[in-house]
């Protein structure tokens, strides 16, 4: 019986135990697509005509990771590395030279909206099949800008009201603009009726002051926890002690 108690207060004190903050190092490889979009953020009188739509990383395996922005500029070299840390949406963007983290709301609607667009389950998360065409791929991510940093929610990228929006009057523009807008009204919808289909999210944020680069965006399922350095030494060194306390249980038994 005493063995019994040593091993479930053993167990009890391990999985107890926090688990490491975690990182992900990622290479930049490009965005699509290329042709910019104005956009205007009032509080700092910007004005900046940028690339707008997905970013795709690689892992160390090699394999595409596609984010959306959180914070409305990256300054991100082709082919290079960064490692980012998992932040809780509603604490992003931490690493932003503008505004502050958004809240649970924003972090909602935000939820929304990717599921609106991708469903609730990673398998859907495929950006460049579901969102085929530039327009798509361009209002998506003015969708989620326009969620964290416009003051007003007027669901609309258009107009001057808060403190984001889009002044490019160009066709490509226009086409982007208009895609923005459906997607913000389907947010809208869901908000107003209580319902919706929700993807869970997480924030990817620069862990180590490295220059230009913000918070990025995508499904929760990329995360994989794992225990601290200490903990496996706890949970290996508690192994062995039960170990040897079985092993003495078995010799006075004998």
């Amino acid at each position: 019986m005493k063995l019994r108690h040593i091993l479930a207060s053993f167990a009890t004190a391990v999985f107890s135990l926090p688990l490491a903050a975690q990182t992900v190092n990622l290479t930049f490889q490009d965005i699509t697509p290329t042709n910019p979009i104005t956009w205007n953020y009032i509080p700092d009188s910007l004005a900046k005509n940028t690339f707008v739509g997905p970013l795709r990383f690689t892992d160390t395996g090699g394999a595409s990771l596609y984010t959306f922005c959180i914070d409305l500029a990256q300054y991100v070299n082709f082919g290079g590395n960064y490692t980012f840390q998992y932040t809780a949406v509603p604490n992003a963007p931490i690493t932003s030279s503008i505004g502050t983290p958004m809240g649970a709301t924003k972090a909602d609607h935000l939820s929304l909206l990717y599921g609106s667009v991708f469903g609730s389950n990673l398998s859907g998360y495929t950006p460049l099949t579901t969102l085929n065409t530039a327009a798509k791929r361009q209002g998506f991510q003015l969708a989620v800008w326009n969620i964290v940093f416009d003051s007003v929610i007027d669901w609309s990228v258009t107009g001057s009201a808060g403190n984001f929006y889009v002044s490019s009057t160009d066709a490509g523009s226009t086409a982007a603009i208009a895609q923005a807008n459906a997607y913000l009204g389907a947010v809208q919808t869901d908000v107003a009726g209580g319902g919706g289909t929700r993807m869970a999210l997480i924030a990817l944020s620069d862990s180590t002051a490295q220059p230009g680069i913000q918070d990025q965006l995508l499904p929760l399922g990329f995360l994989v926890s794992v225990p601290e350095p200490a903990s496996y030494a706890l949970l290996a060194g508690g192994f062995a002690l039960a170990g040897v306390l079985l092993l003495r249980c078995r010799e006075q038994a004998a």
